[in-house]
């Protein structure tokens, strides 16, 4: 059994660092804790844990992915995201990037760091395939974000810019667009089974290989373009005084099975998003 396509896919629902780039006080940053329950056909095969910390000038991010249940005695495997950088007046600057994967056969290791004019610089644990490293000498650009800047950055926007346009990002091998777009909104209840109630926006995320990507992949993509729907629930940070838009629940396909991430656990400063949301574990 093997789910590092999945791992990817995960990045969607997260962002957030323990270890790397700037040290956020407690008094000083919101904290963001999110914990997903992630279901295949209903089993829960994966939990995914998401920890942030964001100030009015530094913001750090975690995610950690962990086989579940029957997965677990089935397979080995493991997946750590993290970044680090800066808020500034034009948005999130990324600092630092690292990404780990490991299962049976290998480990994997992507860090990033950008220099002073932003531009991305990698190190890897591994090589490349000449044509794909070639492809993404062309292909990355300054400013550049990682992907789960990108995520940080959707948790920032304006609810009336919410999910609207195109990204493009680097995570150290590949070059991939990010596109959201606002589908509308509803309402969450017990139905939803998650620990957050409320009014959500719906949100549909397209991602479209640029550079990097193996021959193989780009054939599973053309014929299953990876597209993703997400829940954002609207909260207030009680410390930065800032807007956040939280994911509260995903799903789509990842090879070939259909899976949901539903929020089991979603606090701010230690609280629920709001009133009518289950109290923090």
């Amino acid at each position: 059994m093997r789910l590092p396509a999945f791992s990817r896919s995960l990045w969607i629902a997260a962002s957030l660092l323990m270890g790397i780039g700037p040290a956020l006080a407690a008094e000083t940053a919101d904290k963001v804790r999110l914990r997903y329950d992630v279901t295949f056909s209903g089993v829960r095969a994966l939990e995914l844990r998401y920890d942030a910390s964001l100030s009015t000038g530094a913001y750090n991010a975690q995610v950690d992915v962990k086989l579940k249940g029957i997965a677990k005695m089935l397979a080995e495997f493991d997946l750590e995201i993290a970044a680090a950088g800066n808020v500034a007046p034009t948005g999130l600057k990324p600092a630092k990037f690292r990404m780990v994967t490991s299962d049976e056969e290998k480990n994997r290791t992507m860090d990033v760091s950008w220099s002073a004019d932003g531009t991305p610089l990698a190190k890897r644990n591994y090589t490349l395939k000449p044509n794909r490293a070639a492809q993404l000498v062309d292909a990355v650009k300054p400013g550049m974000p990682d992907p789960l800047t990108v995520l940080m950055s959707m948790a920032i926007t304006p609810q009336a810019a919410l999910c609207n346009g195109t990204t493009r990002s680097y995570n150290g091998a590949e070059v991939v667009d990010f596109t959201f777009t606002k589908l509308g909104t509803e309402n969450f209840g017990k139905a939803s089974k998650g620990a957050y109630r409320g009014p959500v926006t719906r949100c549909k995320l397209e991602l479209k290989p640029v550079a990097g990507v193996s021959e193989k992949r780009l054939r599973k993509w053309a014929k299953r373009p990876p597209i993703y729907t997400l829940w954002f629930a609207a909260t207030k940070a009680p410390v930065t005084g800032k807007a956040l838009n939280v994911i509260v629940a995903a799903e789509g396909e990842a090879s070939g099975r259909k899976f949901r991430a539903i929020a089991s656990t979603a606090t701010v400063a230690g609280a629920a998003l709001n009133q009518a949301s289950l109290a923090p574990n």
